[in-house]
């Protein structure tokens, strides 16, 4: 799957929450964004979180693994 990315860190939260929709994970709640500092404190930029509640019929594993398939195709690589 071709990376995407969509802007913003905001953007890319919105994007990921379609994507998930997509997948299998029907979003039936979303908080607001919030953005927290890197830990340990960095010269990365901050981080943009939300929170959402998901109806789905995927097994806990089925949804781990389109939710790592959504992180990668916005361009999440996992170094550790």
């Amino acid at each position: 799957m071709p990376s995407r990315v969509y802007g913003s860190p905001a953007a890319n939260c919105r994007a990921a929450i379609a994507e998930l929709g997509e997948a299998g994970l029907a979003a039936t709640a979303v908080s607001r964004f919030y953005e927290t500092a890197p830990v340990p404190l960095s010269e990365q930029p901050w981080f943009v979180n939300v929170v959402i509640g998901v109806q789905s019929d995927l097994t806990p594993r089925e949804a781990m693994f389109a939710c790592m398939a959504v992180e990668a195709s916005i361009g999440r690589v996992r170094s550790v």
